[in-house]
């Protein structure tokens, strides 16, 4: 029997290629089969995407307004604007301001402040707002949304709803110890941790440990129903 030869070859080669690929310039076919049913919300299929969508809150949840500042004309302007940026860049980077003038070149008595993120608009909110400049100026702050959100406030009025009655446990049990034991508590860890402890014999019994929880110091109230921990931005009990 005759060899083949390598041209030969080469051409059955290419010939059962060209049986199997697919014709030349048809395009691949994508749709699904009849029977499929697609139970996938686009809520799971662009979960990644939907989480990066933008809000509408995104760019003016970082304005606040300060109201309340001293109105002064174009002489006094630049002594008010460091003391007004002096003051509320204690909470954070401004990145922005507007102060409204009118047509005489007088500041309207207020003031836009735009923080770098809202962390920083929140806390100027919660620890300027009624803080006297002067004994005639007192600072009203507000977020830039506040004032969207109550321009929404329904016409109709709907009373609350009563919640149940969540009962508060015995401030006093640990009066009625049978062994008269007291309850101290304890510092460690630089601070970081609190401890709860039941003086038992002949080994004081822990009740409770948090960490971090206080930013200073903790303290009993006169009566021991309460322990007051103090932090930066007030007294928590």
């Amino acid at each position: 029997m005759a060899k083949k030869k390598d041209s030969d070859k080469s051409a059955q080669n290419d010939s059962k290629t060209a049986k199997t690929d697919p014709a030349e310039g048809e395009e691949p076919n994508f749709s699904d089969d009849e029977r499929y049913v697609d139970d996938i919300s686009d809520e799971e299929l662009l979960s990644d995407l939907v989480k990066d969508r933008p809000n509408e809150k995104d760019g003016v949840d970082t304005i606040i307004v300060v109201d309340g500042i001293p109105q002064v004309g174009p002489e006094r302007f630049d002594k008010l604007q460091s003391v007004i940026m002096k003051f509320f860049t204690k909470f954070g980077t401004i990145i922005n301001e507007y102060f409204p003038k009118n047509e005489a070149g007088h500041t309207k008595g207020y003031v836009f402040l735009e923080y770098a993120n809202s962390e920083n608009a929140v806390e100027a909110v919660n620890t300027a707002n009624n803080h006297k400049l002067d004994k005639q100026h007192t600072f009203l702050v507000n977020l830039f949304t506040d004032f969207k959100k109550y321009e929404e406030i329904p016409d109709e009025w709907e009373p609350p709803q009563p919640q149940p009655y969540k009962e508060q446990s015995d401030l006093y049990s640990f009066l009625m110890d049978p062994d008269a034991y007291d309850q101290f508590s304890v510092m460690c860890n630089r601070g970081n941790s609190v401890q709860i402890m039941q003086n038992t014999a002949p080994e004081p019994t822990k009740l409770q440990e948090r960490l971090r929880w206080t930013e200073a110091f903790i303290q009993w109230s006169p009566l021991g129903t309460y322990l007051a921990t103090f932090h930066v931005k007030g007294i928590a009990l």
